[in-house]
């Protein structure tokens, strides 16, 4: 299951990742949701939700800024 998870984000983030969207808080608004829906797709726990979402956000800016 996790594996589905990190496959998914993945092409989301790639998808969805532009040059500004790591400055822009309207810009990052998009891929938050994104993450967001797809952990609750997937059943994960919601209390572990924002932290989770706040890491791949952390990892998706490294993916852009490379």
């Amino acid at each position: 299951m996790l594996k589905a998870i990190a496959h998914e984000l993945v092409e989301i983030e790639r998808r969805d990742a532009r040059t500004d969207w790591a400055v822009k808080a309207q810009v990052r608004a998009k891929p938050r949701a994104t993450i967001k829906r797809l952990l609750r797709e997937y059943g994960y726990p919601p209390d572990q939700a924002d932290g989770a979402t706040g890491l791949v956000l952390a990892e998706a800016e490294v993916l852009a800024a490379a």
